[in-house]
């Protein structure tokens, strides 16, 4: 019988201007804090986060952290507080900043305090760092001995923040329903994937309901913000000896191997990968068409083009054989991804399907088209600061 283990906070909190009052609250915790933070977040709750840290009578030492996360400069960092006093560590920022103070943390055996700036991805909540080499690729999931014991998800930050994280986010979260549920037909009787597959559905059901209303409403923004962070973060917390996911983070996990689609963020090239997953678990045109509408929703309907693939075939082979050689056990017991070229064929196929839902929106509108738009992000927004 399989063991279950739960990682989760000992405290989630989320309320809009939350960070004004947040020294008391990570007081709790312990009196010098090292705060690893990326230079945009500094600046996004220097206003709020230090004042009241200093009322609080907490003592900071700020390192800036950029890049990508990786073994080296989290024992680098580590190593330069360890006599420091330091009493507690707190990642302030995006996905990569939190995850490297996770692993400090777990190295200098202190407690971690999460602060978000962008809700692209459950990693304040998460206790699993995912870490990369210098250039950005993928290698390991670090799973802490210590997970984050606080998490401050101030909503006004969150929101304003440039909305192209949080549209990544939400594809994030809703990965959590589409790659557990296949689970459930091969181990319906599981009391453990039930549980999981219901906290999914809530999110997934939120998450359509309120995920365009939270730019305009406070109540979404703080629901969005739960169902991005919390549960999505809670459905990872329930841990067993088996990985439940289907192609979309493999997808991603081989994509960081080569550069052409390093610039996008991790649920961007996650929601290529649902959609992926979709066309190799062979379901209807309607149905296939159904999950693009919704993704397209959230501004991420993805094809070849916007992945730095196009007309490169040879490098879609690539991708498909690194796939199938890395991933083939956990692809074959769901069903698909028998071969290489079953998993090449299927990524062209949902790039034309993409590109004609894509081609659809811009004709008059009849009863049988999309009724969604496509809103490109403008320049300003492409950053990488996860």
């Amino acid at each position: 019988m399989e063991s279950i283990k739960i990682k989760a906070p000992k405290e989630y909190i989320n309320e809009p201007d939350l960070l004004r009052r947040s020294g008391s609250l990570i007081r709790e915790y312990g009196k010098s804090a090292l705060i690893i933070a990326s230079p945009k977040s500094v600046k996004a709750v220097e206003q709020t986060l230090f004042p009241s840290m200093e009322e609080a009578g907490i003592g900071t030492t700020v390192s800036l952290f950029s890049g990508y996360v990786t073994f080296k400069k989290a024992e680098d960092i580590a190593r330069q507080h360890r006599d420091t006093g330091i009493d507690m560590v707190i990642g302030l920022g995006g996905g990569r900043v939190i995850d490297t103070a996770k692993i400090v943390a777990t190295l200098l055996k202190a407690p971690a305090v999460t602060i978000p700036t962008i809700a692209a991805t459950c990693a304040a909540w998460a206790a699993v760092s995912i870490v990369y080499d210098d250039a950005g690729r993928f290698q390991d999931a670090f799973f802490n001995t210590i997970g984050p014991e606080l998490v401050l998800a101030d909503t006004r930050v969150l929101m304003e923040a440039p909305r192209r994280f949080l549209h990544a986010g939400i594809i994030d979260s809703l990965a959590k329903w589409y790659e557990i549920y296949p689970y459930q037909r091969i181990e319906e009787n599981a009391t453990f994937l039930n549980t999981m597959t219901r906290v999914c559905a809530q999110l997934k059901e939120i998450l359509e309901k309120d995920g365009e209303s939270a730019f305009f409403s406070d109540d979404a923004a703080v629901r969005v913000i739960n169902a991005v962070i919390y549960l999505a973060g809670l459905s990872g917390s329930l841990q067993t000896d088996t990985l439940y996911q289907g192609i979309a983070h493999p997808l991603y996990n081989v994509l960081t191997r080569y550069p052409e689609s390093r610039s996008l963020l991790h649920g961007e090239i996650v929601g290529f990968g649902l959609l992926l997953q979709q066309a190799l678990e062979r379901h209807s045109l309607e149905e296939v068409g159904e999950v693009i509408r919704l993704f397209g929703r959230f501004q991420n309907t993805l094809t070849l083009a916007d992945l730095g693939l196009e007309g490169k075939e040879e490098r879609i082979r690539e991708i498909s054989e690194d796939l199938y050689k890395g991933y083939r056990s956990s692809l074959n017991h769901l069903g698909y991804g028998y071969s290489a070229d079953e998993i090449y064929k299927a990524i062209l196929k949902i790039d034309a399907l993409v590109r004609q839902h894509k081609i659809n929106v811009r004709q008059p509108a009849t009863a049988r088209q999309i009724e969604w738009k496509l809103h490109e992000y403008p320049d300003k927004d492409r950053c990488c600061d996860e």
